[in-house]
């Protein structure tokens, strides 16, 4: 037996995980008779990836970039370790990484932003499409980031932006 469809070969696929990871096959079953799927394919939305060697100086990038609706949320991952070579030289430090979910538009935004409060000389900006997502999610992140650049964000300096989280925080 010869299965030349995508569609055969996804339903294939779904088979052979039921075999091989029975402990999801109930999701998996239930999700082939049901139909019934929450997902969006999507190029729309992105999370972008920044390390930080310092966890408060992570801590409020992720606050601002909430703040000035750059990003819908962030989650700040400590206690990372990176291995790397820097000007030849084998290192291991500790770091955190800050996993920035955001529209695909505003990606750039964020990486000017990063690359011009960031204490590192070469940091770690990287980005990953979100293909496919929960689209109560993907929608939420929609209504949380602007879809419009703001210029005047990367004129102002670090003390500025802090200056307006302590303004949002006095008026909650």
């Amino acid at each position: 037996m010869s299965i030349k469809t995508s569609a055969g070969v996804k339903s294939l696929t779904k088979i052979l995980k039921i075999f091989l990871y029975p402990a999801s096959s109930r999701r998996i079953i239930y999700r082939m008779s049901t139909n019934e799927s929450n997902a969006k394919t999507t190029t729309e939305f992105a999370m972008v990836q920044v390390s930080f060697g310092d966890e408060k100086q992570a801590a409020l990038i992720a606050r601002i970039l909430t703040n000035e609706r750059l990003a819908a949320c962030v989650h700040v991952v400590p206690n990372v370790t990176s291995y790397y070579i820097w000007n030849g030289k084998s290192c291991c430090d500790p770091e955190t990484l800050l996993k920035i979910k955001t529209r695909a538009s505003r990606v750039d935004d964020i990486a000017r932003f990063i690359r011009k409060h960031h204490h590192y000389d070469v940091p770690e900006i990287v980005s990953f499409p979100i293909h496919n997502g929960d689209a109560d999610y993907l929608n939420w992140i929609e209504t949380q980031v602007s879809a419009e650049p703001n210029p005047e964000l990367l004129a102002k300096t670090l003390d500025e932006l802090v200056a307006n989280l302590e303004g949002h925080n006095a008026d909650s």
